[in-house]
């Protein structure tokens, strides 16, 4: 069985792949391996997620973790172990799942917000699990969380969109999981852009004003000879 608290110190970003087209599968993970990341979640929720559990462990072997995520009851766990999956996530501690995957050895992140649902998990047998919804906690609810529970790992999950709070979850020991951190990305690049325009640019940036707010400013009659 995987080790997934080892597997979560080796690999801190952890790719999820939800509705993304069948035929775009393998130029997506391949782009995500060779930024780095080989650490995969297939959504179970999404279309031809088992196939493309397959295609991904088919294709990359030993290159990629692959797993299934969410897996909410035990014929999905099933369903996403026989066609490949490597490990199992959830989104919050269906207890049937816990049990099923706990009796047959599957590796399991189940999914945790509150107190509760890591004593749950802990009953089981699991200490690693993914904080999910991440992004509507506050940036000290994982240190606060994890102060009655020892020996526990934490990946986030969920909504982490700004790179401050990625930064600051990973400072406080949390495993940064996001499925929106090219945008996030791609937020601060345009952002830059633009201020590197403003300050460095200012009769281009002013263009743009002119031209966005309707109202350019007349453009001046050329000379003639004839005029001093």
């Amino acid at each position: 069985m995987l080790d997934l608290e080892q597997t979560m110190q080796e690999h801190p970003v952890l790719g999820i792949l939800r509705n993304i087209p069948l035929d775009k599968t393998i130029d997506y993970a391949d782009a995500a391996i060779r930024g780095g990341v080989s650490f995969f979640e297939v959504a179970l929720n999404s279309p031809c997620a088992l196939q493309q559990i397959e295609m991904l462990r088919d294709k990359f072997g030993e290159q990629c973790l692959v797993g299934a995520g969410t897996a909410i009851t035990p014929e999905l766990c099933q369903q996403a172990i026989a066609t490949g999956a490597q490990f199992l996530l959830t989104p919050g501690t269906p207890l049937d799942v816990l049990r099923y995957c706990r009796d047959h050895e599957i590796a399991l992140l189940p999914g945790v917000l509150t107190p509760t649902d890591v004593a749950v998990s802990m009953e089981y047998g699991y200490h690693a699990m993914k904080l999910f919804p991440a992004g509507s906690m506050p940036l000290r609810y994982l240190k606060d969380l994890q102060g009655p529970f020892d020996k526990t790992q934490f990946m986030a999950i969920g909504g982490v969109w700004t790179l401050a709070v990625a930064v600051s979850r990973l400072r406080m020991g949390m495993h940064f999981l996001s499925d929106v951190s090219v945008s996030s990305l791609l937020t601060i690049a345009l952002g830059a852009v633009a201020v590197w325009l403003f300050y460095f640019n200012k009769s281009f940036f002013n263009k743009i004003w002119a031209f966005a707010s309707g109202d350019p400013k007349p453009a001046k009659k050329p000379r003639t000879p004839e005029e001093p």
